[in-house]
């Protein structure tokens, strides 16, 4: 006789939905930032290094972001329950 699994979620669902959560929120702060800098470009000096690494900093968080969110999103698989593991 099998076990009726939790009415609430588990802490593998818990847990890969706050990854995705994160890897989203990561995504948008390097879109946002990025957007910000288009948008106001004459108040960053590109004639200087730091300007260049900043922009190159946002466009690794935007590129990182965005490929962990699709990972999670992708590779969430099937849920285990109660009936995978015996007792």
């Amino acid at each position: 006789m099998s076990r009726p699994g939790p009415p609430w979620p588990t802490p593998h669902v818990l847990s890969s939905q706050r990854s995705q959560l994160r890897q989203l929120s990561y995504t948008a702060l390097g879109l946002l930032r990025l957007a910000g800098v288009l948008r106001y470009p004459a108040d960053l000096d590109g004639s200087h290094a730091a300007a260049v690494a900043y922009v190159c900093f946002l466009a690794t968080i935007l590129l990182l972001g965005g490929y962990g969110w699709w990972t999670t999103r992708r590779d969430r698989g099937p849920v285990p329950t109660f009936d995978d593991h015996p007792a």
